[in-house]
């Protein structure tokens, strides 16, 4: 008896784990758990442009998200919609430099003067970045600011800047997760959410 209850709970949950991913692929499920991390894009002028860490490569280059990021936060200092541009990013062990120099690197070989750039490459958690950059620009008397980061990552990150006295505009650096119309697109949201 406890031998067919077994088989009946495996067969159960076999079908069940068969049915979410069928719903997660053929569905838009997915879509619509991710519009609960979205916020809205906001694009005014602000006092500066906070573009918070999204990590390295292996050799220490920039990822696709962080440069994506650095691209879109210098964009939006090239259109002067705020004077001055925050980059974030800690280092990997030992190499150099970290990602907030490095994006502030490009940033300056794409036209952004020195004397507009900040960079705090000590903050390894979301928490940490909220905290150190509201150190940083309280100096400077910024409190309205334009923040990059994805869109998944956007309620959770704006959430912690606004604890510390920010007034956020959200600006995400990744299309709309509620658009994948795929099977690969809905899966590898799915695999973002968890």
């Amino acid at each position: 008896m406890r031998r067919s209850t077994a088989r009946r709970f495996v067969r159960i949950t076999g079908w069940l784990a068969l049915g979410l991913s069928f719903a997660i692929a053929l569905t838009p499920l997915t879509n619509n758990i991710a519009r609960a991390f979205e916020i809205p894009s906001r694009v005014e002028k602000a006092s500066a442009i906070v573009v918070l860490g999204a990590g390295l490569k292996e050799d220490g280059g920039l990822s696709d998200e962080s440069m994506r990021r650095a691209i879109l936060g210098i964009a939006l200092y090239a259109k002067q919609l705020a004077p001055l541009v925050v980059f974030s990013g800690p280092g990997l062990k030992d190499k150099m430099p970290t990602e907030a120099r490095a994006r502030a690197q490009m940033a300056q070989e794409l036209g952004v003067p020195s004397e507009a750039i900040l960079a705090v490459d000590d903050a390894r958690t979301t928490l940490e970045e909220s905290v150190r950059i509201a150190d940083l620009l309280s100096t400077h008397g910024k409190k309205r600011i334009l923040l990059v980061t994805d869109s998944l990552h956007m309620r959770r990150a704006s959430s912690l800047c606004e604890s510390n006295a920010f007034e956020v505009l959200a600006v995400p650096s990744d299309p709309s997760a509620r658009t994948p119309a795929t099977v690969a697109a809905r899966l590898s949201l799915a695999r973002r959410l968890t």
